[in-house]
């Protein structure tokens, strides 16, 4: 695509002469700014439009990186068979808000929890006659907020927090003050005061915040005449939902980056029977050589997670479970994703190991045959050219992947390591990926062991609450409810169960240390169905794991009279649940009696 400087040309649709580019060389359609994203919208949806001389591909004009021609290809092929086009054009333009440096992982789960969202809402009878309703606690209403949220703060007035104007709006709609249902220009004025006056006068930003929470009145209402207005509690909803808390260990292992084979080899070491399981103080240690010179109550966080195995009355740390668990977070994942693009690029571009070789020592003439962390970045986006453009944020990543020691600085990559590493290395060395929803069996997995791993996450989650209030009064109701808000958050139609890929990602969220594996044994123990179609009703879940036995830590420390008034209230359900008895045995008490004087 070309800017067209000519000031004779003009836009072959509306005519405009301000701003033109030109699709091909050789075309002779010339195409302003706004006209252009219309007829990327109308081709990413797959309605008729001009299409010409420019082609099929038209509606890749507006998309900026790799990742969204994977989603929009994934809104034309898909979403035409499940919904009508009204519903498309939402879908599209959460996609161009929510594309700017969102992973194609995210957006692939984005796409692929819309496509089951609209399903259901078509089942229900959702037709043309009515707008579809995004909840704000849905997965798609996540990865809306991303867009929204940063689109909200560039525009926010100096000194002004989003989440001051979402707690002072939520307290006027709780008092009464405020309008449920608002036209698009009440919705604007409402805002007006939070926000710049060049948020005001750009006509994109209000019409993208409003459109996520577009409703149709049908009839008159008292806040907004019949038509098209804005869900007002919906947006703030949206805007005010936290992700829950998790334990500090789960939070301290987000930031971890591990290779399974040199992480397993320094735990074995202080594992001389190969039973899996290390002392605490070993544990700790293997991590230090690892390069994670954490806090001792970092380190302590993290191990109670993991202590599985009891010997000689000593409780164990399964270093197995924590390698396995981190090497399958999110992060690691979509940095996989990068490696296996990095290595495809190398490959393609130099077809064989020594013409890599021969571009690596050319670069580095005069200059020992290795590279070191602070030059990886340079010699990998020399190595790719423009086909891949890898931040330095990932590329530090993917060296401290292969080097964990890389976190001392003394690591280098050698030459020939490099070769290896690009030519030979698996990258589905350290953990299960791929086809695997449908692959892993239940007999892989020890039940007994995953209600423990989930105990020990419960307990945590108990004496995190105890250690901010200072007491353990009401620990279990909080713990509770804030296992529960978890899961509703991803639950929003309230039924009760989720789908195998909504269950996994709020087990997750949830803090429970879970690998993939281990939450499909779950959802196929607690769910119906097989493979990836099987459908969760989670409350079971949760009611298993609450019920371990790391709730005795809770119970134990429970006051008398809370204890005494519990057991009174137990005694008094029983006696209502036997009154119905009453009349039975007062009839059987008679019969014995009369037994007794014949």
């Amino acid at each position: 695509m070309t800017t067209v400087n000519d000031e004779n040309e003009e836009c072959s649709f509306c005519h405009t002469k301000e701003a033109l580019y030109r699709y091909k060389v050789e075309s002779t359609k010339v195409w302003c700014k706004e006209c252009l994203r219309k007829q990327c919208l109308r081709k990413a949806l797959g309605e008729d439009g001009e299409d010409g001389e420019d082609g099929k591909d038209v509606h890749r004009f507006q998309i900026e990186n790799k990742s969204d021609i994977q989603a929009y290809t994934f809104l034309q092929h898909h979403f035409m068979k499940a919904v009508d086009k009204e519903g498309i054009s939402t879908l599209a333009y959460v996609m161009r808000c929510i594309r700017g440096g969102t992973s194609p992982r995210l957006l692939n789960k984005v796409a692929e929890a819309m496509l089951e969202e609209l399903r259901a809402l078509r089942m229900h009878g959702m037709g043309r006659t009515k707008t579809l309703r995004w909840n704000p606690s849905s997965i798609v209403g996540e990865a809306m907020k991303m867009g929204v949220m940063d689109t909200i703060t560039d525009y926010l007035q100096p000194d002004t927090t989003l989440d001051a104007v979402v707690q002072e709006e939520l307290a006027l709609l709780q008092n009464g003050d405020g309008a449920i249902l608002l036209s698009h220009k009440q919705f604007v004025e409402r805002i007006r005061r939070f926000f710049t006056d060049t948020a005001m006068v750009d006509k994109s930003f209000s019409s993208t915040i409003s459109l996520f929470f577009e409703h149709i009145v049908v009839d008159d209402s008292d806040d907004c005449s019949m038509g098209l207005c804005v869900d007002y509690t919906a947006f703030l909803t949206f805007m005010g939902w936290k992700e829950p808390k998790v334990a500090n260990g789960v939070s301290v292992m987000s930031k971890m980056v591990l290779q399974s084979t040199s992480a397993m080899k320094a735990f074995g070491e202080y594992d001389q029977e190969g039973s899996g399981y290390v002392q605490r103080a070993d544990f700790c240690e293997g991590l230090k050589k690892l390069g994670y010179n954490l806090a001792k109550a970092d380190l302590d966080d993290i191990a109670i997670l993991f202590e599985f195995g009891e010997r000689k009355g000593e409780v164990q740390v399964d270093y197995g479970a924590f390698v396995e668990y981190v090497t399958q977070q999110e992060s690691i994942l979509e940095l996989k994703e990068v490696e296996s693009r990095l290595r495809s690029s190398i490959k393609n571009r130099y077809k064989t190991q020594e013409s890599l070789l021969a571009k690596l020592t050319e670069k580095h003439t005069g200059h020992f045959s290795y590279f070191d962390a602070d030059e990886y970045h340079s010699t990998v986006q020399d190595l790719l050219g423009s086909e891949l453009l890898l931040t330095l944020e990932e590329c530090n990543l993917l060296f401290l992947r292969r080097e964990p020691d890389a976190l001392t600085g003394l690591v280098s990559f050698t030459h020939n390591q490099f070769v290896k590493f690009i030519f030979e290395g698996n990258i589905d060395a350290y953990g299960v990926d791929g086809k695997f929803w449908d692959e892993h069996s239940s007999h892989d997995v020890d039940i007994g062991l995953l209600r423990q791993k989930c105990s020990n996450i419960v307990t945590n989650i108990v004496t995190d609450i105890e250690a901010r209030t200072g007491t353990i009064e009401g620990c279990q109701e909080s713990v509770v409810t804030r296992l529960y808000d978890a899961f509703k958050h991803h639950d929003w139609r309230e039924r009760g169960k989720m789908s195998l890929g909504s269950f996994a990602v709020a087990v997750r969220r949830s803090g429970f240390t879970l690998t993939r594996a281990e939450i499909l044994v779950l959802a196929q123990h607690f769910g119906s169905g097989r493979g990836s179609d099987v459908i969760v009703p989670y409350d079971h879940f949760l009611d298993w794991a609450q019920n371990g036995s790391s709730l005795k830590h809770f119970v134990n420390m429970v006051p008398p009279q809370k204890e005494e008034e519990a057991t009174l209230k137990r005694i008094d359900d029983g006696i209502r649940q036997l009154s119905h008895l009453r009349p039975l045995l007062a009839r059987h008490l008679q019969e014995a009696r009369k037994a007794a004087e014949e």
